[in-house]
């Protein structure tokens, strides 16, 4: 079973990235980082795609995030890996994982490091490496520079497109194009490149930012 890009809500350092001189970029940026400072919780689903190894896997996950650190995902959809779907994962931004499943065929609770193989995509990265937190990290990494691509409707909704390159990238990747929805300033897509190809795509496919959330949203049991 593999992450989703995690909308993972952890608070980071204040401090502004390096910008570079597109004018344009950088407003967009900025923006996104003004947002996300002030978004307290998302829910929806979103569908992920990830390329490694000569391996393609396609998936779909309920999420919901809330500030400082929660996360929980759902995996509903997985044609290559059937008995994960269903599997729900809760996250509080430390080192361990709650986990529910079916996958061995009867309901089991179980706990695991958030890094553990077995949560983790063919690329192996974690939970925190597909995060917006560590998108944000990206973005604010000193050298990182930003070029303004276009404007595009995604989900009948006009969005920058930007092309991030960053010291921080995650291994093997030299850069990400980012889409950012111009009234709410969030990412609502990513692609992350590896050698000319898309080695990993998430897309937001339904989204409600700060409503209330169930109260065993974030618990397995």
């Amino acid at each position: 079973m593999k992450s989703p890009w995690i909308f993972a809500i952890v608070l980071l350092a204040s401090a502004q990235p390096a910008f570079a001189t597109d004018a344009k970029a950088d407003k967009a940026i900025k923006e996104f980082l003004a947002a996300y400072e002030h978004v307290q919780t998302y829910n929806g689903r979103i569908a992920v795609y990830t390329n490694a190894k000569g391996k393609h896997v396609s998936s779909k996950y309920d999420l919901a995030l809330q500030k400082p650190n929660h996360t929980m995902f759902t995996m509903v959809e997985n044609p290559s890996l059937r008995l994960a779907e269903g599997t729900k994962v809760v996250w509080h931004g430390g080192a361990m994982v709650d986990v529910k499943t079916k996958f061995f065929g009867f309901p089991m609770k179980m706990a695991a490091k958030y890094d553990d193989s077995r949560l983790t995509g063919v690329r192996g990265d974690n939970m925190y490496d597909l995060s917006v937190a560590k998108a944000v990290e990206i973005t604010k990494a000193s050298g990182a520079k930003f070029k303004y691509l276009r404007t595009e409707t995604f989900l009948g909704r006009p969005m920058d497109v930007l092309e991030i390159r960053s010291p921080k990238m995650l291994k093997g990747i030299d850069h990400e194009v980012l889409w950012l929805d111009q009234k709410l300033h969030l990412p609502f897509k990513r692609d992350m490149y590896q050698d000319g190809q898309v080695a990993y795509h998430v897309e937001v496919e339904t989204f409600k930012f700060d409503e209330a959330l169930p109260g065993d949203t974030f618990r397995v049991d």
